[in-house]
């Protein structure tokens, strides 16, 4: 009897390991570019480092959009943050080589620039990981999903959570809101040029 008790007990094991995905098989780059063209709508993101997750907790909602494409690639982004209470509305220029995406733009007269990737994650989902460069700065690693309603259901964000477990993210998540900056700037939102 003990014997088929341990064949039982070790099947079980085998097959909790086989369900569980690889982190090989939940970092892979997103591949097609327009699928993270149009509006999302920041859901939740993380730090490498206690004082960026803090800053990142001072921004209640976000909104970015792809502008314009060439060759199926982003080459401009729009966004806005609601940062402290007030609206924040940036251009940024995009670059791409091969997989990885080099955002840059100017915010509170500093040039931040996010090197980056896309990674395959949920559907209607864009998962974005990336290490920012800020002057006088520690360089961070972030991470940050989005979603086209920002909304995201429990058996997506267990696997947003275990991408982020394999790429060592550790602090857990800061949650957006959905009280988003409008579409259209108004006169008394604050406008960072490129």
């Amino acid at each position: 009897m003990a014997p088929q008790l341990i064949l039982a007990a070790l099947a079980l094991v085998c097959l909790g390991v086989a369900s569980q995905p690889d982190c090989s098989d939940l970092v892979k780059p997103l591949t097609d570019y327009s699928s993270s063209l149009g509006k999302w709508i920041f859901y939740a993101g993380t730090s490498n480092t206690e004082e960026s997750l803090a800053k990142l907790k001072t921004f209640t909602s976000s909104w970015i959009r792809s502008k314009r494409v060439s060759d199926g690639r982003p080459e401009v982004m729009e966004f806005a943050d609601k940062v402290n209470g007030k609206c924040v509305y940036v251009d940024a220029n995009i670059t791409t080589v091969d997989d990885r995406i080099f955002i840059a733009f100017n915010y509170q007269n500093q040039t931040h620039v996010h090197n980056g990737q896309h990674l395959e994650t949920c559907p209607d989902c864009l998962l974005w990981t990336d290490t920012t460069k800020t002057p006088g700065s520690v360089d961070t690693k972030n991470l940050y999903i989005f979603t086209r309603t920002g909304n995201l259901t429990l058996p997506h964000l267990e696997l947003v959570k275990q991408q982020a477990a394999c790429l060592n993210f550790t602090l857990g998540f800061h949650r957006g809101s959905a009280d988003l900056c409008p579409e259209q700037k108004e006169e008394s939102a604050e406008k960072e040029d490129e």
